[in-house]
């Protein structure tokens, strides 16, 4: 009888005390932020990602009334900035710019110092950016399906730019889906990969829409598809993989917020709304449009599920194309 009672009362213990921390988790939330919130950013000032967490930073501090700021913290591809965020408070107060080498850090990077899963909260994807698949102007062909009936008839005599991890995976996957065979060419960088794609070099890139347009003003390049689920409004005319019968397929490079494995399920659902909000302006979506961007603007759950999806991906991916992590 005393040892029934004395469960009855641990049970009852441990719900009074789960009921509290509750309370004072939703309380937190209802008073986030207090005080100054930190972006990190894992790359140097001035490119893309730096320049959509800025203005990200400035619609969150006029929001809230309180400092946002970004804080640039480059090196080992990013791995200086990650470890910082992991190991920070898991409280909404230290935040990341999230990037798609977290989908690929175990895959491509040998002994990296945080895990994504294990590490990270996923909160919200701001923006994806679709690869925009391009062709020497000089091939006789105008869509995907006549290049890939082209490319079948040519095994092995086709080159593709190879630039970095991530991309390399990105056409690896859409080679395989479309059920060809072409020479990886590997480049530095994605400016001298679009100058061999003009000097027919290479027959085949995979690029960012803003990355391109010189090429596409002086009639090098032939775009054949965009590799998002949406076309980019900035190449109206450019089909999908679905439309251009490659099936629901996605590739797109993202921007996101993440935070500390650990921040609080409520401040999580806080920020994922600025970051719909501010993806949801007239001006933001005018701006990632120039861009070549699409906004997004997902719950923690939604960015959660696309992360992990990835991850299993491109594992299987990096594993019959034999890319090594380095």
């Amino acid at each position: 009888m005393k040892s029934s009672i004395i469960k009855r009362w641990a049970v009852l213990a441990l719900m009074s005390c789960s009921a509290t921390m509750l309370h004072a988790g939703l309380a937190s939330a209802q008073d986030f932020p207090n005080r100054q919130v930190t972006i990190v950013v894992t790359n140097a000032a001035g490119g893309p990602s730096d320049v959509v967490a800025r203005k990200l930073a400035s619609f969150m501090a006029g929001r809230w009334g309180q400092a946002v700021v970004v804080e640039n913290r480059p090196g080992a591809n990013g791995l200086v900035g990650a470890q910082a965020v992991a190991r920070a408070k898991p409280d909404g107060y230290t935040l990341m710019l999230g990037v798609p080498s977290l989908s690929t850090l175990k895959i491509l990077t040998k002994n990296p110092t945080v895990d994504t899963e294990r590490d990270f909260a996923a909160i919200s994807e701001i923006l994806e950016g679709p690869y925009v698949l391009t062709v020497h102007a000089s091939l006789p062909v105008n869509t995907m399906q006549e290049f890939i009936q082209y490319a079948r008839a040519r095994p092995g005599k086709l080159n593709y730019a190879g630039i970095a991890g991530g991309q390399i995976l990105a056409s690896e996957l859409l080679m395989k889906r479309a059920g060809i065979e072409l020479v990886r060419i590997p480049y530095g960088g994605a400016a001298p990969s679009l100058v061999a794609l003009g000097n027919n070099d290479v027959q085949l890139g995979l690029n960012t829409a803003s990355t391109i347009g010189a090429l596409l003003a002086a009639g090098k390049i032939k775009p054949l598809m965009v590799t998002s689920k949406r076309r980019l409004p900035s190449l109206p005319n450019v089909p999908t993989p679905q439309e251009s019968g490659l099936g629901d397929l996605n590739i797109a490079f993202w921007f996101g917020i993440v935070g500390p494995a650990g921040t609080p399920a409520a401040i999580q659902e806080k920020i994922a709304a600025e970051v719909a909000a501010y993806v949801r302006l007239p001006d933001t979506i005018d701006e990632f449009a120039r861009g070549g961007y699409l906004p997004s603007g997902s719950s923690p759950k939604q960015f959660s599920d696309t992360i992990l999806g990835e991850i299993k991906l491109w594992a299987d991916v990096a594993k019959y194309a034999k890319v090594e992590p380095e």
